[in-house]
């Protein structure tokens, strides 16, 4: 079967250093796919954080159901322990000891580590074995993007000639087309150029009401689905 990942609403731009220092959100990640730290540590992640999301996608595809389907931030934590165990102090070395977090977990049940092999009893070794690096509790030694493709789990699937290059775009993101003030006649022509661009019939059908109100000269850029319009007030 194909398998597309979607809900990217909370993905976030990795930073420069320079943008990094006005401070990362900590509202990221679908909550059932969401690392320990992301709740426990707000905006002190690092990329580790996708690792532990993918890891529960695998997971979620073998057990065919959510492995951590907490009801609110809290309970995903105790979700997570509930399948991982308790954390020992030793995985808790990246978490201040003084704060509600820490305060949270000594408050939490003890609960011992599950067996991967009795969660999904039909996952074979190479699978529980990529499955437990990629779930562990302590980011700092979490599988990596490297480590993981490289587990007997994707040997099918992995270049090693790939791996040479570097394929990240290192491109600057323009998010200016981000920086208006989201008006009710502008938040209008977003949602009218959206659709103009699936349904260009309806340029035609609302010409004349577009025309009379001064936006006749950007219909093409509307079929176009150029953006002229969205910087234009209804």
């Amino acid at each position: 079967c194909d398998l597309k990942i979607c809900d990217f609403g909370l993905a976030r731009v990795l930073a420069t250093e320079e943008e990094d220092q006005l401070g990362r959100t900590d509202y990221v990640v679908t909550r059932w796919y969401r690392a320990p730290e992301v709740v426990l540590l707000a905006s002190e992640y690092t990329m580790s954080i996708d690792v532990w999301a993918v890891g529960c996608i695998l997971c979620e595809l073998v057990a065919r159901k959510p492995v951590f389907a907490g009801k609110d931030h809290l309970d995903q934590i105790k979700k997570i322990i509930g399948v991982l165990g308790t954390p020992t102090e030793e995985e808790l070395h990246w978490l201040p000891k003084a704060g509600s977090a820490r305060a949270f977990l000594n408050k939490c049940p003890s609960a011992p580590k599950a067996q991967w092999d009795k969660l999904l009893p039909t996952a074979s070794q190479s699978t529980i074995q990529v499955i437990e690096g990629m779930l562990r509790f302590d980011p700092t030694v979490r599988m990596g993007v490297q480590e993981a493709i490289r587990c007997r789990y994707f040997e099918n699937l992995f270049d090693a000639e790939e791996m040479d290059h570097d394929t990240r775009n290192n491109t600057p993101v323009d998010w200016s087309f981000d920086n208006f003030e989201p008006t009710k006649p502008l938040l209008q022509n977003y949602i009218y150029c959206e659709c103009a661009g699936f349904h260009p019939d309806i340029v035609g059908r609302d010409k004349a009401l577009l025309e009379a109100r001064g936006l006749g000269k950007l219909l093409k850029d509307v079929v176009g689905r150029s953006g002229a319009l969205r910087s234009q007030a209804l």
